[in-house]
């Protein structure tokens, strides 16, 4: 009977403790966006020339998943950005970094998040 006890103690112990436990998570990758990159599979994993040319591109990007950061260099992007699907980071250089669509014409939709009416 003490056996039984000492079991079901270590059992319950044993339960308690990876419940209390986290699972580590990996750290996101870093892509880069700068207005001198370039759009296509072989840039962003680098800053300047070797970076992105636009934020959108790296968010749509196949390579970039939830929980990577996007990190934007100094610059006006005129461009509207969505993310969809993805818990991106999106890390600018300070207020040297702005996203500034030029006209209505870039602003495709209006997105309040969370879904309210």
């Amino acid at each position: 009977m003490k056996k039984l006890h000492i079991f079901w103690i270590i059992a319950f112990v044993f339960i308690g403790l990876n419940l209390l436990i986290e699972p580590v998570k990996a750290a996101g990758i870093n892509y880069y966006v700068d207005s001198v990159g370039t759009d296509d599979i072989s840039h962003g994993a680098g800053t300047g020339t070797s970076a992105f040319k636009t934020i959108q591109y790296a968010v749509n990007d196949s390579r970039v998943t939830s929980g990577d950061v996007i990190n934007v260099a100094s610059g006006i992007y005129d461009e509207q950005v969505i993310i969809s699907g993805k818990g991106l980071t999106l890390q600018g250089a300070g207020v040297t970094t702005i996203i500034q669509p030029s006209s209505p014409n870039k602003l495709a939709s209006l997105y309040i998040y969370p879904n309210e009416t």
